[in-house]
């Protein structure tokens, strides 16, 4: 059920999340993928995109309290 819940709010806000997560990861952003150490393997790069994609999955719950749909 939360899961769902999770996926309905990233669904609502998908152009929102894909953008932000743009932002984050790459160049014209914040550019975590340069910034992540080259000797990190698969797992650490892959514990990094999760706590992001949290990241968005809660910060899209705290907006549609607010409002019904994404801006």
């Amino acid at each position: 059920m939360a899961v769902r819940t999770g996926l309905s709010w990233v669904g609502r806000m998908a152009m929102t999340c894909y953008v932000l997560q743009n932002l984050i990861f790459y160049d014209f952003g914040l550019g975590l993928v340069g910034k992540l150490p080259a000797g990190w393997n698969t797992w650490g790069t892959l514990a990094v995109y999760v706590g992001v994609a949290l990241f968005l999955v809660f910060g899209s719950g705290l907006r549609l309290r607010r409002f019904s749909r994404g801006p």
